[in-house]
């Protein structure tokens, strides 16, 4: 058909070669500028011009009433659809400042996005979502932009998308699997984008319906993912197990004056206990002296009927007791020598470098010595 028979056909042909003196005659006889190219695809002339990176010839088709977003043709794409899949920065940029629809869907449910994300068309996609493109659209089988990054291992535009709060947890449809993006990552071994989608936010637990993500890394061969998967899914056990166990808040351990005194009654009744264990070691000839004491603890009671014994017993040590008084402590009375350490578990006690008197405790006491006469003491 010639251009004679058909006046529109001379309109495709000059828009296709940028003749934009041609074009703007051609609208003035009154050529329609949404007329169809029925021999390519039903295609108008703004597609036609998208298809080129003629920032002139698209102005000048917009400026005469072209439809932004026509897309009644066989793919059913806008020109933004073909300006995003040919890269044509400067045509996609007019095409967004005039207002086109920027989610767009072709008959794929694709938008314009998806296919900047599938191609890793960077700078058309950042204009795009400037202008306030969605996206969490999904395509026919569930896809979103990001799982088209994934699948084609774009690790800078999943960044971008990341920056622009996609959502990463979207699943695919069930014939699709129902990857996750992080799923979809493990399953092809990206690592890069394994991390960055992990870092980002992305459940590493959800399952596709071919199993996780670590079960999928090892199907890909790729040694690094796998590696990296099994760390980061102990890490996260550990973090996890840590944050369900309730946080215990420290309480001052304040006791009041009675249970002080409660406490040192029972500590002194145990230390009580023990000096009988004492002079029972004494009688069996442990301590060797003339006479021998037990000196009841701090704040003990003496059991009944003891008592009268017991002053007898104080008054026969302060008539054998000499004049000088003895210290808290113990002396060198005589040449005594205080031979108990801290730790110890024996006594002994030595006058002149030779040896009267030993013993065994289990716990610490300080012995004495005044003349002949030896007397364990608790302090």
């Amino acid at each position: 058909m010639s251009v004679a028979d058909n006046p529109q056909l001379a309109l495709f042909r000059s828009v296709a070669k940028g003749d934009c003196a041609s074009v703007l005659e051609l609208i003035r006889q009154g050529i329609p500028v949404n007329c169809k190219d029925e021999a390519n695809f039903n295609l108008t002339p703004l597609i036609r011009a998208a298809w080129s990176d003629n920032e002139d010839m698209i102005r000048l088709l917009i400026a005469h009433g072209a439809a932004l977003n026509d897309c009644e043709n066989q793919t059913g794409a806008t020109a933004l659809h073909i300006a995003a899949q040919q890269n044509n920065q400067r045509v996609a940029k007019s095409l967004i400042e005039a207002q086109a629809h920027v989610d767009a869907v072709d008959k794929n449910q694709q938008t314009p996005l998806m296919a900047c994300a599938a191609l890793s068309h960077l700078e058309i996609g950042k204009e795009l979502l400037k202008a306030g493109a969605d996206t969490d659209m999904q395509q026919k089988k569930g896809f979103t932009a990001l799982h088209f990054c994934v699948e084609h291992n774009h690790l800078e535009f999943a960044r971008l998308l990341v920056e622009f709060d996609a959502k990463l947890d979207v699943a695919t449809k069930p014939e699709a699997d129902r990857h996750t993006p992080f799923t979809m990552a493990a399953l092809m071994g990206h690592l890069e984008l394994l991390q960055l989608l992990s870092n980002a936010g992305a459940d590493i637990h959800m399952r596709c319906s071919r199993g996780n993500a670590l079960e999928l890394a090892r199907q890909s061969g790729v040694q690094e993912a796998v590696a990296f998967l099994d760390v980061l899914y102990k890490q996260r056990h550990i973090e996890e197990s840590t944050m369900s166990i309730p946080r215990q808040l420290d309480r001052p351990q304040q006791q009041s004056e009675s249970d002080t005194e409660t406490s040192e009654t029972e500590t002194e009744t145990s230390e009580d206990d023990t000096d009988g264990e004492t002079a029972a070691a004494g009688q069996s000839g442990a301590i060797h002296s003339s006479a021998q004491l037990r000196v009841p603890a701090r704040g003990a009671q003496p059991p009944p009927g003891c008592q009268q014994q017991q002053q007898q017993q104080q008054q026969q040590q302060q008539q054998q007791q000499s004049p000088r008084q003895r210290s808290a402590t113990g002396g060198s009375e005589l040449g005594a020598v205080e031979g108990i350490s801290n730790s110890f578990r024996t006594w002994k006690i030595k006058r002149n470098d030779k040896p009267i008197g030993s013993g065994s405790f289990g716990v610490v006491y300080r012995a004495f010595t005044d003349k002949n006469q030896f007397v364990a003491v608790k302090v």
